[in-house]
């Protein structure tokens, strides 16, 4: 079985996992207000930008924080979310808020550097991309945010930019591989003589991820980590 895992930030967001039963994805999770406020201080940070080109990119951060706001509404969580853990405004703008994120590969300490706790849940890999999961040979983030910056510094105007910050997102997606190309990649995490993660006790284990979009089940984990110990193994 090759397993993928996703860690938590925080003590808080493990057991509110535990509690409600499933991973949440970030627009589950996130303040709709406070995330413009991050996004907005994301975006001023981008040197030689241009007010149109910026409000194209600003634009598409209200689509998308209506977007949060309605699902929120709809399944009745604003006034009982769980803490939230990674979410930058390139992923928000990407759409990205509507996955949750599992790393292929062993469990380690990798955490550790964050300030995180060592702990999370381990998912047959195999299994989610048959249920639908993608996989990206590559976190996607930093692509993300060379094409929000790409596009703020092009000079376009307001309709052009947004346009453009869309295009250059979805561009950024074309290597995202699956079904049985999904299935064939991950192949390379089933032998420990090529598996990338499996002399890295203490760095991230890999930069590739397993995507699962909507709630992830914890009735599909096939391990629970608190702590740094093996808290539960299940059969899938």
């Amino acid at each position: 079985m090759i397993k993928a895992y996703h860690r938590v930030s925080s003590d808080e967001a493990y057991e509110a996992i535990l509690s409600i039963g499933s991973i949440l994805p970030a627009a589950y999770r996130i303040d709709p207000d406070q995330a413009v406020e991050m996004c907005e201080k994301e975006l001023g940070d981008i040197g030689f930008q241009t007010t149109e080109a910026r409000r194209g990119v600003a634009r598409l951060l209200d689509e998308r924080v209506r977007e949060v706001i309605e699902l929120q509404e709809r399944e009745s969580v604003r006034s009982a979310r769980a803490p939230a853990t990674m979410l930058f405004c390139a992923d928000l703008l990407a759409g990205d808020f509507m996955n949750v994120f599992l790393s292929p590969g062993g469990f380690t300490s990798a955490s550790l550097a964050r300030g995180w706790p060592l702990s999370g849940f381990g998912f047959d890999a195999e299994e989610l991309v048959r249920r639908g999961a993608e996989y990206r040979p590559q976190d996607l983030l930093f692509s993300f945010r060379h094409a929000v910056a790409k596009t703020m510094r092009t000079g376009l105007g307001e309709q052009e930019s947004y346009k453009a910050v869309k295009q250059e997102l979805e561009r950024q997606r074309h290597g995202t591989l699956y079904e049985d190309a999904a299935l064939e990649a991950l192949k390379v995490f089933d032998d420990p003589a090529h598996d990338p993660t499996s002399h890295k006790k203490y760095d991230w284990p890999s930069n590739a991820e397993v995507v699962w979009t909507g709630p992830l089940p914890l009735d599909l984990a096939v391990e629970v980590w608190g702590s740094g110990e093996l808290l539960e193994t299940r059969v899938a």
